[in-house]
């Protein structure tokens, strides 16, 4: 798991958000905000099953999940994400990158 010293270029370039939204980029993060207590063991499973490297809040409520990967995925591993993410039931996207130009978006609906 990623701690705050570890953060990629990516992540510390986008990791403003706008008001109403929070990215937290540890679990660590997540367990000390209050406002997320029934979300918590949601964003604890995606981060354990997909090694996400940081998730989104909406109003408290996760919507996209993010990972970054060092090269570009091939067909099996999107496929394989995409279970994975539509497994997971909570969140809206997933967004998988190894760059700010390679970047897959994978939509829960």
């Amino acid at each position: 798991m990623k701690t705050k010293a570890e953060l990629s270029e990516l992540i510390k370039a986008h990791k403003e958000t706008p008001p109403g939204m929070m990215f937290y980029d540890s679990l660590d993060s997540v367990h000390k905000d209050i406002n997320l207590l029934g979300y918590v063991s949601v964003i604890e499973r995606a981060w354990k099953e997909l090694n996400i490297d940081g998730v989104l809040c909406l109003d408290c409520r996760p919507i996209l999940y993010f990972k970054e990967f060092s090269s570009p995925l091939s067909l099996r591993q999107r496929l394989y994400f995409q279970k994975r993410f539509w497994n997971q039931g909570c969140g809206k996207y997933f967004c998988a990158c190894r760059s700010e130009s390679c970047i897959y978006l994978f939509r829960l609906d």
